[in-house]
């Protein structure tokens, strides 16, 4: 729990998870009442526009902008709730800022296998605030060669830490976020961004905000992060000659909330200066069906305003405010203030046969599972990460 994302296989009964309440369109905990294994089945994979995937039976029910529907009767462009944020009560504040940051460089461009334990990178501002964040938590960093200095000591020193971090022994393919860094503050979880965006992201001329990585895993846990700080994301596949890569995508409704709390050392310039052009979100839109049927003398309002509505085009959220200035239609308030986006459904095909869990929870009888706002019924084991809320220390996480 706690806000980390866990594999549906390992909630326990008790814990509480991530639910959507439709009449608030609010997140709120909802605690787990049953956990069983449902055995074998035959489960589908949903692949949705932002790059979220998930797996489950063919009855399984998500939440979708017309009602709760079984995966079976999803087609390519119908639209499922994702999260827009995921507030998390903060619970860990035992760690350094120092400390924080020295994480995200090291899980970035750290190399944490047994026989290396070093950092590399070729830009003197990021290395020098790699050298203060040691220095800051009692760790010795040594010049060894070009661009790589190493961590120094053993248990007591840089072995150790990387230990305590969960990261010695681990390659690039199979890093991971601890869990405590879901309870950070908010503002220690813009130092990790921080460092993460340093160093393996990338801001383009284009106007995009991303990280690359060779980590399924690890930029889902990033996405998750962001989340958590009130920034949508998306997922795209790099396909390259090894095992692939993924880019993590900032949305673009986004880019201003991370120009202004993420404390970038190279990359803000850059950053700031892509918000001189207006842009939209591309994932975070609605149907067009939220522009027809309107009551009469609507249409009206909206033309003198500017806009058309009853087009077949999707609805930016920024039109939507601007319809709402128009005519505060109590439908389209909703749609706005709601805590979830309508993601696109990309793909539906069959993934075989796989061990299959239930899970029952209370109150709102919904949780979020793979980024997806889904219902009480069978996901598959390995195809379903399901985000804590908060609480629940007992389970070690």
């Amino acid at each position: 729990a706690d806000g980390q994302r866990r594999s549906l296989c390992d909630v326990d009964v008790g814990s509480t998870v991530l639910g959507y309440d439709i009449t608030s369109g609010t997140f709120r905990p909802a605690l787990v009442l049953h956990h069983w294994f449902s055995g074998e089945k035959p489960v589908l994979q949903i692949r949705t526009q932002s790059g979220s995937i998930l797996r489950c039976t063919r009855e399984h029910r998500v939440l979708t902008f017309t009602g709760w529907r079984s995966a079976g009767d999803l087609h390519p462009g119908d639209r499922i709730a994702s999260p827009r944020s995921t507030p998390i009560e903060p619970w860990e504040f035992g760690r350094s800022d120092a400390a924080v940051k020295l994480l995200g460089y090291m899980i970035a461009e750290g190399a944490c296998t047994s026989g290396n334990h070093n950092f590399t990178n070729a830009d003197s501002i990021i290395v020098q605030d790699f050298y203060r964040c040691a220095a800051a938590i009692g760790l010795t960093v040594k010049f060894v060669a070009r661009y790589r200095h190493d961590l120094m000591g053993g248990a007591a020193g840089g072995v150790g830490w990387l230990k305590r971090m969960g990261l010695h022994g681990r390659g690039a393919h199979e890093k991971r976020l601890p869990g405590w860094v879901y309870g950070l503050p908010q503002r220690q979880k813009w130092l990790l961004l921080a460092a993460f965006f340093d160093t393996d992201g990338w801001v383009a001329f284009h106007g995009r905000l991303g990280i690359t990585l060779a980590n399924r895993l690890l930029i889902d846990d990033l996405r998750a992060l962001l989340l958590q700080v009130g920034v949508p994301s998306s997922i795209w596949d790099k396909p390259n000659a090894c095992r692939g890569a993924w880019a993590l995508v900032v949305d673009q409704d986004a880019l201003q909330r991370c120009a202004d709390n993420m404390p970038l050392l190279l990359k803000g310039d850059k950053l700031h200066s892509i918000l001189a052009t207006d842009r939209y979100s591309l994932i975070d839109t609605y149907p067009a069906e939220v522009g027809r049927g309107l009551p009469h003398g609507v249409n009206r309002l909206l033309r003198r305003a500017g806009m058309r509505a009853g087009t077949p085009y999707t609805v930016t959220r920024g039109k939507l405010r601007r319809m709402i200035e128009a005519y505060p239609h109590p439908a389209w308030i909703g749609l706005e203030s709601a805590h979830v986006f309508w993601d696109t459904v990309e793909d539906v095909h069959d993934a075989g046969l796989v061990e299959t869990h239930d899970i029952e929870v209370g109150g709102c009888h919904s949780f979020v599972s793979n980024f997806l706002v889904t219902h009480n019924s069978t996901l598959a084991e390995l195809g379903a990460m399901v985000v804590g809320y908060f609480g629940l220390r007992r389970y070690g996480l």
